[in-house]
This record gives C-alpha cells, structure tokens and sequence, in this order.
C-alpha cells in the first residue's frame, strides 16, 4: 500500500505543481510581492489572486492528507503523535533498557519527548539536536523548555561528554 500512495503522491504533485506556480506568479504579478503568504490585499487583482491561492494551498493540504495518511484525520492522529513521542514512540521496556546503559546522550533529540520521558524514568541523559528538521515547530527557543541544547555531531568529541562516557543515543 506505500508504494501505490507513493505513487499517487507523485502523480499529484506532478498534475498539481504547476497549477501552484502558476498562482504564486500571479499573486507576486499582481500584489507586487515575492512570496504569495507576504502578499498586501491592496486592490481587487490582488485579493483575487491571494484568495485563489489560499483556497488552492487549502485543498492542497486536504489532499495530500488524503494521499498520504488516508484521510484529514489520520494526519491529525499522526500530528498528536508526533507531538507527543516526536518521530516514533517508546515502550517502558525501551526506556528501561536505555537506563542500564546511562549516562546518556542523545543527539537529534528535536523537540525532546524522548529526553522528557528519560527524565521521567530517572534517567541522566543530556540531549542535542542542530534543529535543522524537526518535526513540529519549535514551541520555544531551543533548550528553553524541552532541555534539548544546540548541537549536532562534533558535540560527541567535547570533552565535557568524553569526560562522563556517555553512551550514544540517537
């Protein structure tokens, strides 16, 4: 079945692109803007174009809901998990077998469910992340709520995680 969604996914995005484009270039014509979502509703052309922009972007976003999770719904249910647990989920018996391995660090953390839930346990473990990809928006400046710090990589190499031989967690 992910194949055949793949591939129905591609064929939209190929029939739907430029259909996209082309708004995008009619709404930079016509309200003078760059970018479509910046665009000042200045006379009639432009509240046109914006409003069919907005309405193909709307039924854009329904229909690769559809494509790719099979339906509005599911995407939500998959935005709540990715809220809740980020990329993908623990089980107690996980969390408990990271534990016989701390100290830990743990690089990608993103927005740091995983690092709360180790917190939770009892575990030390510090966690990073260059926040380059992460999954949901940042709620708040990195590190300021989810305990996640700055960092990728070349962190491992400090000699402040050398020092504590942490085990790698990613």
């Amino acid at each position: 079945i992910r194949r055949e969604r793949e591939l129905a996914l591609r064929r939209y995005v190929a029939r739907v692109g430029p259909q996209l484009a082309t708004l995008t270039d009619r709404v930079r014509i016509k309200c003078g803007q760059k970018r479509p979502e910046a665009a000042v509703e200045a006379d009639d052309a432009c509240k046109s174009a914006r409003a069919e922009y907005v309405a193909l972007i709307g039924r854009v976003e329904r229909e690769t809901a559809e494509l790719t999770w099979g339906s509005a719904q599911a995407q939500a249910r998959r935005a709540q998990f990715t809220r809740d647990f980020g990329c993908s989920g623990w089980t107690s018996e996980a969390i408990a077998e990271i534990k016989r391995h701390a100290p830990i660090v743990e690089l990608g953390a993103g927005n740091g469910q995983w690092l709360a839930a180790l917190a939770r346990a009892g575990v030390d473990a510090v966690g990073y992340d260059d926040f380059s990809a992460l999954p949901l928006p940042a709620a708040s400046a990195p590190g300021k709520t989810t305990g996640v710090l700055r960092g990728d990589e070349r962190i491992l190499s400090s000699w402040f995680l050398r020092r504590q031989n942490r085990t790698l967690l990613v």
